[in-house]
């Protein structure tokens, strides 16, 4: 299976969704962004704080080292692959009938799987 044709559909609505991000129709459309006037770490976690149960640090001083970017990249590739394994029960969440949501996502992790055998394996299935 050839998965060039999804692949440039995927990297054509991304190119679409950041130029339309980027022309400011959506700051026209939404209004302004309520995070706009903080700048320092502490005015933004303040603002976390208040916003959400969730917590997170804002400030800059991060570890730097090799061991913190390996730890790092892997806890964002196990977010991503989960994101990925539970795709259609996430678009049920977001409000996808199961009818459309279960059919789709289970499509998506097809073709998403298909891709990512080529991929590792430097081969086209035609």
């Amino acid at each position: 299976m050839n998965t060039k044709y999804p692949l440039i559909f995927m990297l054509a609505l991304g190119a679409g969704v950041l130029m339309v991000q980027m022309s400011g129709f959506m700051t026209v459309a939404t209004g302004p962004d309520p995070t706009s006037g903080l700048n320092s770490p502490d005015k933004l976690n303040q603002s976390a704080k208040n916003a959400s149960g969730i917590e997170g640090d804002a400030s800059s001083s991060n570890d730097g080292d090799i061991v913190g970017l390996i730890i790092a990249g892997v806890t964002n590739m196990g977010k991503l692959l989960g994101m990925y394994v539970m795709l259609p029960w996430e678009l049920n969440d977001l409000g996808l009938p199961w009818y459309a949501a279960y059919p789709l996502g289970g499509i998506t992790q097809v073709l998403g799987g298909i891709a990512l055998w080529q991929l590792g394996g430097s081969r086209v299935f035609r």
